[in-house]
């Protein structure tokens, strides 16, 4: 137990001096409780940092066992896979430093105390600052001034969110991978090193792995003892997650949003996955795990309909990746040709708002990439009322820019047009100008928008429509044309039918256009989904 000031409390309960049970008792075993357990740290920390209400489960005890663990030095390297919106960062980046603050210094192990030096990192500073500032809030909290100010003081000196010390020479430093060079902490701390949006691309994944290797795995103020945590949801095959699982000296934590009787979590520290063991704690045979299969990892705020509906809305591949911690090889492709839904009736149906995505090339050199054009309409199901996309119409030739310019025009008059969007960059510029000049005064917008990511990234937005049925498709050769190269991306050679295709789909969605199933709420957004562009939204 931590001294206390003078007359001290053994004292006090020897009778040499009065003892009041509410200043002098309760607070003592408060701290010594909390410093005992990270578990019940946290829970008593949380209402300092969070709006929300703590709500328990096992899963949460099982990170902090894991973490305390470090803690005494019996893991070097922990790996933790765990799903979005499960506590990781609140338990492992805020509160997890602070407990060890918490701790009454040990000769024996240098790894506890207010003198303790933290690098935390994350995809990028900025995120991994937000972190610093609960960190800070937490430590300024009146419950942890109260039961620890005597011992953790931040130093006025150096008090900012990218580094703030302690008076005992403690540190926390909050950057980037790759701005961590020069820095370093004797705990190292990785929260998300990938950005979602990002990680579908090889070379930005790539570029995570090259700055772990080469700086952040550098970072240790001292190599003999310092320890690493790093905690992420799996986002690729071969994200930073499959990187070191298979390097010496790591332990994984794996924790999967529905229990998976194939890949049951034991680590050696003596934890086994409950959802896959009986009462007493034993696991059990295969065949009775598999009867387990599927339960959540967190019911009473996940229960198995929301996972199920959220799988829906974003796709099995995103689904297996970032919940079930077990990302699937595409087989080089993305979007299923079954996917798509055969509009078999002789007319098309009224149409809503109509977009159209332009890949704006021009040259009539055989070997250019040819330009093309794909038109989407929207338009609610019949007997449900929800969104629905049509294939309306698609082609793509090697034309110069006079000839683009009035077939995209005349597509778009034929096909009543509402939007025409174009990325703006390149040739798309220019060709967007000349539509505005030529057709300034018709029915559509035209719009140059800044997209984001690789194309496979774009198109992979889009996947959780095909996947939930809302893309439909004529029985037509143009049509086949548009599914057999969506099908064959990135394999194949072509792609300009899919960046077509994702433009227009993309500003679908992100205006509201598109929606699952689950996504969908009629009375929210009946009355907005089908309105038509009044004019651009910037001027080109």
């Amino acid at each position: 137990m931590a001294a206390l000031s003078r007359p001290s409390l053994e004292s006090r309960l020897r009778g040499t001096e009065a003892l009041d049970p509410v200043t002098d008792l309760l607070p003592a075993l408060q701290r010594a409780m909390y410093e005992r357990s990270l578990y019940e740290f946290l829970k008593a920390a949380w209402e300092q940092i969070e709006p929300v209400p703590f709500v328990d489960s096992w899963h949460i005890e099982a990170i902090c066992n894991h973490l305390e663990a470090v803690t005494r030095g019996e893991v070097r390297k922990l790996l933790i896979n765990v799903p979005p919106r499960s506590g990781k960062t609140t338990i492992i980046s805020i509160v997890w430093p602070c407990w060890v603050w918490a701790q009454e210094p040990d000769e024996g192990n240098q790894l506890v105390g207010p003198g303790v030096q933290f690098l935390c990192g994350s995809y990028s500073a900025e995120k991994a600052e937000l972190d610093a500032l609960k960190a800070r809030r937490l430590l300024r909290s009146p419950w942890f001034e109260k039961l620890w100010g005597h011992r953790v003081k931040i130093s006025r000196d150096k008090d900012n969110l990218g580094q703030f010390d302690t008076t005992a020479g403690g540190s926390r430093i909050s950057c980037g991978i790759a701005e961590s060079l020069g820095k370093g902490g004797l705990y190292r701390i990785l929260d998300d090193p990938h950005k979602i949006s990002e990680v579908e691309s090889s070379l930005m994944r790539e570029q995570v792995l090259r700055e772990y290797d080469e700086v952040w795995s550098t970072r240790s103020n001292d190599p003999r003892i310092g320890v690493e945590v790093l905690v992420m949801q799996r986002l690729a095959d071969n994200d930073l997650s499959g990187h070191v699982v298979t390097q010496p000296g790591w332990m994984w934590l794996c924790l999967t949003a529905l229990y998976d009787p194939e890949r049951h979590c034991s680590t050696a520290i003596g934890f086994e996955d409950p959802r896959g063991c009986d009462a007493d704690g034993n696991v059990l045979p295969d065949e009775e795990r598999a009867g387990r299969a599927d339960e959540p990892l967190w019911p009473e705020v996940w229960p198995l309909e929301s996972l199920r509906a959220l799988e829906a809305r974003i796709g099995s591949h995103a689904f297996a990746g970032q919940y079930q911690q077990s990302p699937m090889p595409r087989g080089g492709s993305i979007i299923d040709a079954r996917w798509w839904r055969l509009w078999d009736k002789p007319a098309f149906p009224d149409f809503g708002t109509v977009v159209a995505g332009l890949d704006g090339a021009f040259s009539l050199k055989t070997y250019a990439d040819p330009s093309a054009l794909v038109v989407l309409g929207a338009y609610p199901e019949a007997e449900t009322g929800r969104p629905r996309v049509m294939l309306r119409d698609a082609w793509q030739a090697r034309l110069t820019i006079s000839e683009l310019v009035a077939r995209v025009g005349k597509t778009c008059e034929d096909r009543k047009v509402d939007v025409l969007v174009i990325e703006n960059k390149g040739p798309g510029i220019s060709v967007a100008q000349e539509i505005v000049r030529l057709y300034g005064e018709r029915r559509w917008v035209t719009l140059l928008v800044n997209v984001k990511g690789d194309k496979a990234s774009r198109l992979r937005r889009c996947e959780h429509l095909f996947e939930g049925g809302v893309m439909y498709a004529p029985e037509t050769d143009w049509a086949q044309m548009v599914i057999d190269e969506v099908a064959m991306f990135p394999r194949g050679g072509k792609d300009n039918l899919v960046d077509g295709l994702t433009l227009a789909m993309n500003w679908m969605r992100d205006n509201g256009v598109t929606l699952t199933r689950s996504e969908y709420d009629a009375d929210e957004l009946e009355a907005a989904r089908y309105r038509k562009p009044v004019g651009a939204i910037y001027a080109v």
